[in-house]
């Protein structure tokens, strides 16, 4: 009897077993690699599936391989013990799937109808549409796959986590996170489905357990369907999209409706554990200045057990490190310490250890800053007015008398222009066009001080450009330069210069029809006669009409030759391309390609950055698209070769303006960036002798246009643009910080500039 009780027991046990290996159909780990490394393979199916099933993932080309990272969202699996090492860190066009070269994975059309739980642990970088774990087809009308686990990004700022899926009734089902996801942050997500009602739970950094979202009601478990399943990217009308750009790691499916305490990332309530930091800022950021001191903050916590010690060290130009005691703050688990203010361009680098009573200890990665120099800045309210939308391209610049004059589309009627009588002080606003011209504008001063402007021609949806210049304080009539039909905003681009103070200006016409490049229109020294030829670009075109975001620009050289920077075409293979006419007036260019090992810009790059420095060598900035994140890159050549250098995160879109400083002989740039509290914009210069970031000048929301950068001869730093895609204003500022003029007292009219405070102490 014992030896059958034995056997019985031992039996039930084996069943127990198959079952509980049955229910976890596919877990991907993504631990056989190394950190910092790619699988240099694709459709092999190398990310093992650690069940056994043999549903491995694979990417589908070179330029679709994630690399591993060590930043893993915990080093043992809570539920299990097991030891993580490694995670998959994806940017945009790298994905991986269920399509390798075992064709036969199970699990593609395995029936999840009854229920299914899928888990995954996702660290976000940017704010955007993006799946982490997905299933492809389109079952529906609507461009929805078959299941996704997705980070929104509404146009109304929402930034939820959504879970969706097609249940078997062909229903779409979803659900949605209470809160606003952030970037840089572990979330813990199950997406779990009993069959009548859907669930969303998500562990937040801060939660001590998984807690759940939101529920939904359902018709069975997953439509079954034969598709693949991804990591790192979902579908969105039948055709791959919503690519992540952040870490994912612990992915795993299930074909049962686990409950919360079996999940992966479930704590057991009695075992402690380390301490956790997260959280860590410092203040004022991003760029403290030599008279700051710096407040460093931190949460701390630690599971089942309390934390006794909190120590922050910080080295000094990579010093030895001193110790300071952190002090708790009144909101719970925060930690503050105080770093004293430090000389400029000292670097700071800083960590925190914890310990708790069990005698656990956690380290910090070493964050740093750098302390920049104190640039003050005076900001005025141009105009409040401005056309408002996409792409409302206004105009700023700097007279050689150092006035600056700016351009504006006022809402739907024509464009104004508006010109400092002294520094910081405006004249009233001057009515230039009528007939809404000047949704796109560029403004250059002549040698004699008189401003030239070129509009975009929006009359009765007429495409094209239109000029007008003031000669002897008078302005003239607006003179069509050329004209097309147009249904598409953004053709309207054009760029100007000017030769001997008469206009050029360069027109893209509807290549989106007939693939021409566009026309170069040389006015005369009135203004009100213009020739024009035709100009061959370099030898690519559009792949499809939305291709239409080639930027590009002109400048003039000190011998009146004008020069041309050109990227595009604005949607695959990016390439940057810089020519020089032949002789002056030729209209003839030669062109060079900036090489392709240092280029990977933008594939809608809506504002290139471009000028000449007093030596006549170009100077052009773009987005680097496959860095990561994506940053701001500058492309110079002065001695014959041309270099890259990468300057800060970018963010989405690329706003960069370069300009010369005659008063310390050197270069700035101001471009876009992504970053805490919103969007920044970001100076760096070679006032040191090599390039280095100045300042960050924190404004909140998103740069629609940087319309203008310049310095006078005395060496006031002017800076205008267009803070939002909504916003009607345009803003200027200036920085008397290394000149010789005085900082006059200026009254900011018109608005609260609380959004605009750039000094955010």
């Amino acid at each position: 009897m014992k030896i059958l009780a034995i056997i019985v027991l031992l039996t039930l046990l084996l069943l127990t077993n198959n079952k509980t290996s049955a229910d976890t159909i596919a877990y991907w780990r993504f631990e056989n690699g190394t950190s910092g490394g790619k699988h240099l393979g694709d459709q092999d199916d190398w990310y093992l599936d650690s069940t056994g099933n043999s549903n491995n993932l694979s990417s589908w080309a070179e330029a679709s391989r994630p690399t591993y990272t060590d930043k893993v969202p915990f080093g043992e699996v809570p539920v299990s013990g097991i030891t993580n090492l490694l995670a998959l860190d994806f940017v945009p066009w790298q994905d991986l799937g269920t399509f390798g070269t075992n064709m036969g994975h199970m699990i593609n059309a395995y029936p999840f109808s009854s229920s299914f739980t899928v888990e995954c642990m996702v660290k976000i970088n940017i704010f955007n549409w993006q799946v982490a774990v997905g299933k492809d087809g389109r079952p529906g009308l609507t461009g929805d796959p078959d299941f996704h686990i997705k980070f929104r990004n509404d146009s109304s700022a929402d930034h939820k986590i959504h879970f969706g899926f097609y249940d078997t009734n062909t229903t779409f089902i979803h659900c949605m996170s209470s809160f606003d996801y952030n970037t840089g942050e572990w979330y813990k997500i199950a997406a779990v489905c009993d069959g009548t009602q859907a669930y969303l739970y998500v562990k937040e950094e801060a939660d001590a357990d998984y807690e759940l979202e939101s529920s939904s009601a359902s018709s069975g478990g997953l439509l079954v369907t034969d598709a693949s399943w991804t990591v790192g990217r979902g579908m969105w009308m039948a055709n791959p999209a919503d690519f992540v750009n952040g870490i994912i790691d612990e992915v795993r499916i299930s074909d049962t409706a686990l409950n919360p305490t079996q999940f992966l990332g479930y704590v057991e309530t009695f075992k402690p554990y380390p301490p956790d930091i997260k959280n860590v800022q410092y203040f004022p950021y991003p760029d403290p200045v030599d008279k700051d001191n710096v407040t460093i903050q931190a949460q701390i916590t630690t599971a089942n057990s309390t934390i006794t010690n909190a120590v922050l060290e910080y080295s000094l130009d990579s010093g030895s490190y001193v110790s300071l005691t952190m002090a708790t703050n009144i909101t719970p688990d925060i930690y503050t310490a105080t770093i004293i203010s430090q000389a400029i361009d000292t670097v700071v680098d800083f960590r925190i250890i914890a310990d708790n009573m069990d005698s656990q200890s956690t380290t910090s990665d070493v964050s740093q800053y750098t302390v920049k120099e104190e640039i003050l800045w005076t900001t005025v309210l141009v105009a409040g007015d401005t056309a408002s939308g996409y792409p409302g391209m206004t105009s700023m610049d700097v007279a050689p008398n150092g006035i600056a004059g700016f351009v504006y589309r006022q809402g739907a009627i024509g464009a104004r222009y508006v010109e400092e009588s002294s520094l910081g002080n405006l004249n009233p606003a001057v009515d230039i066009s009528t007939n809404m011209q000047g949704y796109i504008s560029n403004i250059r001063f002549g040698s004699d001080n008189e401003p030239r402007v070129s509009l975009s021609y929006d009359f009765n949806d007429l495409g094209g450009v239109t000029f007008v210049q003031r000669t002897n304080n008078a302005w003239i009539s607006p003179v069509v330069v050329v004209s097309n039909i147009f249904s598409y905003d953004n053709d309207r681009r054009h760029s100007l210069t000017l030769v001997d103070n008469a206009p050029t200006v360069l027109w893209y016409e509807n290549y989106q029809n007939s693939g021409t490049p566009g026309k170069l229109c040389t006015g005369n020294i009135g203004g009100d006669s213009f020739t024009y030829i035709e100009v061959e670009s370099p030898a690519f075109a559009p792949t499809f009409p939305a291709d239409s975001r080639r930027p590009f620009m002109l400048a003039t050289d000190s011998e009146g030759k004008r020069h041309l920077a050109l990227q595009g075409p604005g949607w695959e293979d990016e390439r940057l391309y810089y020519g020089v006419e032949t002789s002056k007036g030729s209209g003839s260019f030669g062109w060079e390609q900036v090489p392709v090992d240092l280029t990977h810009s933008n594939a809608f790059a809506e504002q290139i950055g471009f000028t000449l420095d007093n030596n006549d060598k170009p100077y052009i900035v773009v987005r680097d698209y496959n860095s990561d994140p994506n940053y701001a890159a500058l492309y110079y050549n002065t001695d014959g070769t041309w270099i890259r250098q990468l300057l800060s995160p970018q963010g989405t879109w690329n706003r960069a303006a370069v300009a010369y400083d005659s008063w310390h002989d050197c270069m700035w740039v101001v471009h876009s960036s992504a970053g805490e509290g919103g969007n920044l914009l970001r100076l760096w210069s070679t006032r040191s002798g090599n390039w280095k970031q100045e300042q960050t000048i924190t404004n909140g929301p998103f740069i629609e246009t940087i319309s203008g950068f310049g310095f006078t001869d005395e060496g006031v730093m002017k800076l205008a643009f267009t803070p939002a895609v909504d916003s009607t204003d345009l803003v200027y500022m200036y920085s008397t910080t290394f000149s010789d003029i005085p900082e006059p007292g200026v009254i900011i009219g018109g608005i609260a500039l609380a959004f605009l405070a750039f000094r955010r102490k």
